[in-house]
């Protein structure tokens, strides 16, 4: 669990006492996103990030936290302000807890919530950020290929000079109908995190795109051949059984050249790998 809603009071000698806690308006700042770069997302919900931002002026301040935010009547005068029903809470700190709230945080509040007038629609709101946490990390990445259609697997491999390629990426293995080439936009899909292979289709459904054939694959290795130097790029969208019942996908990889690997769907994948994926017609 997170330390969601936490604040640090100061009380100086002489002066009134301080109390120092993050909204939105501080963690997505310029200052705030350059202060708190690098932390894990938990930690910016917690005392961890209130240091960062406030620095020296909440130091040695007494930790508060109060997981039942809804009970604002345990938080200081400060909190309470911006912090005292639904409607308060998704403008001060809504963007926070969606991007930020692990699983058992939102699970927490979807449990214990209340239900009443003021917090109507607290619960529906966690039980969004927790269905949109797979979606966090994942980006996309649009290229422009021409799809050769017009060539088979085995033709494209040979096309593409490559330094080695997995003798099982060959058409008998990989067969595709041939058409004429055509233009096409092909996306990159980046998860952020490692995933299995079902993971990974379930969130193209989302994103309303399906997974790449291996001959668009080897098509991306001709007209972006650099690509595959930064990560490797795999195609789930047509596998190959192989003698032990696995299910085998073409990648395009580099291991200080430029080669086709051969990777198994039931292992997953890890965060560096990326998916191509073709829209939705």
């Amino acid at each position: 669990m997170c330390e969601f809603v936490s604040w640090k009071e100061v009380e100086a000698k002489g002066s009134k006492k301080t109390v120092f806690f993050l909204t939105d308006d501080e963690v997505f700042s310029e200052r705030g996103r350059e202060m708190l770069e690098g932390l894990k997302d938990n930690d910016f919900l917690g005392h961890h990030a209130i240091d960062n931002i406030w620095g020296s002026l909440c130091k040695g301040g007494k930790h508060g936290e109060e997981k039942n935010f809804w009970e604002s009547d345990k938080l200081p005068k400060e909190i309470q302000a911006k912090l005292h029903d639904f409607e308060s809470f998704k403008k001060n700190f809504g963007r926070m807890i969606t991007q930020f709230a692990q699983e058992d945080d939102l699970e927490y509040i979807i449990q214990n919530a209340p239900s009443d007038k003021k917090w109507k629609g607290l619960k529906s709101f966690c039980r969004a950020a927790l269905a949109a946490i797979p979606m966090r990390d994942v980006k996309t990445e649009v290229l422009e290929v021409g799809v050769r259609h017009d060539l088979s697997v085995d033709e494209l491999v040979k096309a593409n000079k490559l330094a080695w390629a997995n003798e099982a990426v060959t058409s008998k293995n990989y067969p595709a109908k041939k058409g004429s080439a055509k233009k096409q936009e092909l996306v990159l899909v980046s998860m952020g995190r490692d995933a299995s292979t079902k993971d990974i289709l379930k969130m193209m459904k989302v994103l309303k795109l399906k997974a790449a054939k291996p001959v668009a694959l080897l098509s991306l290795g001709l007209d972006h051949p650099n690509r595959q130097k930064e990560n490797p790029i795999v195609a789930l969208g047509q596998t190959w059984r192989g003698s032990g019942g696995r299910r085998g996908v073409p990648c395009l990889c580099f291991g200080g050249a430029r080669g086709l690997g051969l990777g198994w769907c039931g292992g997953g994948w890890d965060a560096g790998c990326r998916v191509l994926a073709v829209r939705n017609s």
